[in-house]
């Protein structure tokens, strides 16, 4: 087995061991630990600051976002999605309602495609998903890369990756083309690697 092969399989076995445990926990506990991410991370100066900022639509087992979606809006910050575009690229979308949402092929809630588009450099804070995360904010994403080539073309937005501490590891695999955020939110703490 070649070291590439190795260090993929090592990725998948992380990814499989973390996404395990965050299925883990039940529903009202996993609600309740996105309600006190989502207080940090109002809280915090970039969010305070922020004129744009981009979210994430969370599916499945990940911190809930739609509270947080929702209290940007009211807060009058120009909210932006991505929607899977060709090449697995995420291209930004202006999002004024969650209800103008649909399921792509991987039943991920994005904007519709006549959306307006958004430019990233409008970008000021970009709040991504993750499978896992160390403390030195490298991210282990779904393993499309999707972040992989978005994160760089955002480097100068505070990147905050938001997760449960049963995300949290000891150390992340990375390679050359994996990207890390500047902060990692969870519902005990706040790591800046900025």
């Amino acid at each position: 087995m070649s070291s590439d092969s190795s260090f993929r399989q090592t990725k998948q076995e992380l990814r499989a061991e973390v996404r395990e445990r965050r299925a883990g926990l039940d529903h009202a506990l996993r609600m309740r630990k996105s309600l006190a991410i989502e207080k940090t991370v109002v809280a915090t100066t970039e969010y305070e600051q922020a004129a744009c900022i981009m979210l994430y639509a969370s599916s499945h087992d990940e911190v809930h976002t739609f509270s947080l979606i929702e209290k940007a809006l009211a807060d009058g910050k120009v909210v932006v999605l991505p929607r899977m575009a060709a090449g697995e690229n995420l291209e930004p979308h202006v999002v004024e309602d969650t209800t103008e949402l649909r399921r792509n092929r991987y039943g991920i809630l994005e904007p519709l495609e006549t959306a307006p588009r958004a430019s990233l450099g409008d970008v000021d804070v970009a709040i991504v998903p993750g499978v896992a995360f160390d403390e030195r904010c490298n991210r282990l994403g779904m393993g499309k890369g999707c972040y992989d080539k978005l994160l760089p073309r955002i480097e100068h937005a505070t990147r905050v990756g938001l997760a449960f501490e049963e995300q949290m590891v000891e150390s992340v695999p990375c390679e050359e083309h994996d990207s890390r955020v500047d902060v990692v939110v969870t519902e005990k703490r706040v790591l800046h690697c900025r």
